[in-house]
């Protein structure tokens, strides 16, 4: 991959997930460097990837503050280019059955979920983050950007804003047939009709679990919420990813997610 910065090169990070191993294969830190041509090279095995760059303010790396852009190559094949993506960019790439010349995969269509029974299953704790470390122990939201003075319990909370997400890895789902998602949430600033919603992936395409709008979902105080998701079907699917995603226009705008509880309900 050549990647070049613009002029805040430390918002700007990476990652490269392998979606046969359900394992992150490679991840950038931040850049420190403005204005500057990195070229990233490493020697993967066949598969199928998701690479996703992110820039923390939201704005991507062209074209309000330099000239920056990136082209990632998969065995001299160019797979993706850009750099005006807003908060983020994925791309997805290779196949886990494929042994030959890699291609850019097509896209996959969401998983059809089968007709089941209604669950009767106990929920269970799948995953936990307390949002401590950027990244908890168990791998569940990648490159969370933290804030150490606003926090639920311990030491810092995550936080988002206009249009930027916190997002998992991908959650294995096969024994399951709901998910839900508790945590707690504290904002700042926002206005009528902004919102925060909690959103899931199966497949390719992202869809909305629940949003939570100021005004008619709750309304600011000086304490966190605790809230809880409502159940996301998932009978079927081998794995999803959550995010946590804002909808507001002011960069002033913030949103505050800590102590993250994902829970499943047994076949």
């Amino acid at each position: 991959m050549l990647l070049k910065t613009d002029t805040f090169p430390q918002e700007t990070t990476w990652t490269l997930f392998n979606q046969c191993t359900n394992q992150y294969q490679e991840q950038s830190d931040s850049y420190q460097s403005q204005e500057t041509e990195h070229v990233e090279e490493y020697c993967i095995p066949f598969g199928e990837y998701e690479f996703t760059i992110e820039d923390a303010w939201g704005d991507g790396i062209c074209c309000g503050h330099g000239e920056g852009f990136y082209t990632l190559e998969y065995n001299g094949v160019e797979i993706k280019s850009g750099g005006s993506f807003g908060p983020s960019e994925s791309t997805t790439f290779g196949s886990c059955s494929s042994s030959g010349p890699p291609t850019q995969s097509p896209v996959l269509s969401p998983i059809t979920e089968s007709p089941v029974a209604t669950p009767t299953g106990p929920w269970e704790i799948i995953a936990t983050d307390n949002l401590e470390d950027g990244t908890s122990s168990d791998g569940l939201f990648v490159n969370a950007k933290l804030n150490f003075q606003y926090k639920s319990e311990g030491g810092s909370s995550a936080r988002i804003r206009k249009e930027s997400q916190l997002k998992t890895g991908w959650i294995t789902t096969t024994n399951y047939s709901e998910l839900k998602v508790e945590f707690d949430f504290f904002t700042q600033n926002l206005e009528d009709n902004e919102y925060f919603a909690l959103e899931y992936k199966i497949g390719s395409n992202w869809a909305t679990a629940n949003t939570w709008k100021i005004g008619n979902d709750f309304v600011e105080t000086e304490d966190f919420t605790n809230v809880e998701s409502n159940a996301i079907a998932v009978a079927g699917a081998a794995k999803l990813k959550l995010r946590f995603k804002a909808y507001n226009n002011e960069l002033n705008d913030w949103i505050f997610i800590d102590k993250v509880i994902v829970r499943g309900k047994r076949i």
